[in-house]
């Protein structure tokens, strides 16, 4: 081990404190909740493109059918009967 890593713990704390104070950080001291957000605003994106092409045009599909098999089985519509 490189005696410049081999210190104190006092030592140790008060490279860490520099650190933070200078703006670097090791990756135990990092912060992860940049990433987190970013994981799922791109979940949130990506769940939103699949509902948009995917989920709503079968569902569309389905109700069409279903409005179809119900028009061919209803009885003739109101403004078709001779009055």
């Amino acid at each position: 081990m490189p005696e410049r890593w081999v210190g104190t713990h006092m030592e140790r704390r008060r490279a860490a404190t520099s650190r933070r104070i200078n703006g670097r950080r090791s990756r135990q001291e990092r912060s992860y909740v940049p990433e987190v957000l970013v994981a799922l605003l791109m979940a949130t994106v990506i769940l939103s493109l699949l509902m948009l092409t995917v989920v709503l045009p079968a569902l569309d599909k389905f109700a069409a059918d279903n409005a179809r098999q119900q028009f061919i089985t209803s009885p003739s519509a109101p403004e078709s009967s001779p009055q």
